[in-house]
């Protein structure tokens, strides 16, 4: 009986050891997201517009990676849990491969989860706690394979459209 009350206590806590820093992270839900088509540095910040038209001011210190976005990249702003924003690099696949959709900025995925209308994933920041980027999913979302309990794969590929949404969840490893 000691044996099995044991067994079961290492269980539940290597189960509770192995959660998901997606269910810990601190998340960030784009307010804003759009292709930039133009940018201009206004002192400190920069100016940027949208292929929709709309102009973003962002402060330089915001960018929750550091990393400033350009013309063509998807740029995602948001308010919450502070002024943030955040660039998606557009996918090149040359050549042109079927499994992709014709237009994808891609995020690889690390710990994450697939809820009814949204994708969330943590960011490759080495933060603490980790920053989880939780994005709109769109209703057309397909996944290159099943999504046990909803669990991401780190590794994988997560598409996003022009306007921000997730599109595809793409299989990256063998």
């Amino acid at each position: 009986m000691k044996a099995l009350a044991v067994l079961l206590l290492l269980a539940s806590l290597l189960v509770a050891g192995c959660a998901n820093s997606a269910d810990t992270g601190v998340r960030y839900v784009p307010e804003v997201a759009g292709v930039v088509v133009a940018r201009t540095p206004t002192g400190p910040d920069w100016s940027y517009t949208l292929e929709n038209g709309q102009t973003v001011t962002v402060p330089n210190r915001e960018f929750i990676d550091g990393l400033q976005v350009d013309v063509g990249q998807l740029l995602l702003t948001g308010s919450s849990p502070k002024p943030w924003a955040y660039r998606v690099l557009l996918a090149n696949h040359s050549p042109p491969d079927s499994r992709w959709p014709p237009v994808c900025y891609q995020l690889i995925v690390g710990p994450g989860r697939v809820g009814d209308t949204w994708v969330e994933t943590e960011l490759n920041l080495h933060t603490d706690p980790p920053a989880v980027l939780r994005v709109p999913k769109a209703p057309t979302f397909t996944a290159e394979r099943e999504l046990n309990d909803g669990r991401l794969q780190p590794g994988d590929g997560l598409c996003l459209d022009a306007s921000g949404q997730a599109i595809k969840l793409m299989l990256l490893r063998g």
